[in-house]
């Protein structure tokens, strides 16, 4: 790793860590990496050409993570894993194979990044997607104002990797993950798709739950999120042709069987709409 802050085995969390202005280049491993620290920031950082993650703070509380520029990663260029109360605002992520991840956090803010020429652009992930168990609270994001475009970059994820089946084209992926917020984010020019909602099972394996990629045994289906007043422009119109969802191209695709999932549209702006239930458009908020 580039920088590493994480207690000694056994110790207790680290309370308080700064890591500003740093430039951060070439390393195997992950750029800057932050495990059990409470009270961090991570401000105006660049990470380039680190191979594994660029930033990623894992099972820590209570942080900033403002203005930094993060690209040329072959998992993800910025990665919230395991995070608590954290903000994650004005960053800017391209050309790694996911931009913006999250998995396993609850209360969290993402607001104003702008992530591009990455394959997929924000990946909002399954707990079985990730390194760590699922947490016994997970949920309440708030995927605010961020700008998704042109995510088309061919998948550079080392072969075998989870990371490596994700295509190339997508806007925000959300899989298998409840209780969020999406509103006010502009997407655009993701030739796969701008937003798909899917079941993690479904997703991995193309079938519903139970399936055997699920080891954290979190529920697969994505419930109860709410997607408003975003715009979508122009995603889903050069889907690669080898993916078995290549047909439901479109600013938004829903792949989720469960009439009781809940999730909800309301006021978003967009062209193409495709079900893999079939439902003429998306679920309207009460």
């Amino acid at each position: 790793h580039g920088i590493l802050v994480e207690p000694e085995h056994g110790q207790p969390d680290i309370q308080g860590s700064r890591i500003q202005g740093m430039t951060v280049e070439g390393f195997d491993g992950n750029g800057i990496k932050l495990e059990h620290v409470n009270r961090f920031k991570i401000i105006g950082n660049e990470s380039i050409n680190n191979l594994e993650n660029g930033i990623q703070p894992e099972l820590s509380a209570n942080g900033l993570v403002k203005n930094n520029i993060s690209y040329g990663s072959n998992d993800s260029a910025l990665w919230i894993e395991g995070g608590t109360n954290v903000r994650v605002i004005g960053n800017i992520t391209h050309s790694s194979v996911t931009g913006l991840e999250v998995t396993i956090s609850n209360n969290l803010v993402i607001e104003d990044n702008e992530s591009y020429n990455n394959t997929i652009g924000m990946g909002l992930y399954h707990p079985s997607s990730a390194s760590e168990p699922a947490l016994a609270v997970m949920g309440d994001w708030k995927i605010e104002d961020n700008y998704i475009h042109d995510n088309n970059r061919p998948n550079t994820a080392p072969p075998g990797s989870a990371a490596s089946t994700l295509p190339p084209g997508g806007g925000i992926l959300l899989m298998g993950v409840s209780g969020n917020e999406l509103e006010g984010n502009l997407i655009e020019n993701n030739e796969f798709f701008g937003l798909t909602v899917i079941d993690f099972c479904i997703g991995v394996e193309g079938v519903p739950a139970p399936c055997a990629s699920n080891w954290s045994g979190a529920d697969t289906v994505p419930r109860n999120n709410e997607i408003e007043g975003n715009t979508f422009i122009n995603n889903g119109t050069n889907p690669v042709p080898w993916h078995p969802f290549a047909p439901l191209a479109a600013d938004i695709i829903e792949a989720v069987l469960d009439p009781t999932a809940g999730n909800c549209f309301e006021e978003n702006s967009y062209s193409t709409y495709a079900s893999l239930v079939g439902a003429p458009a998306p679920q309207q908020c009460p």
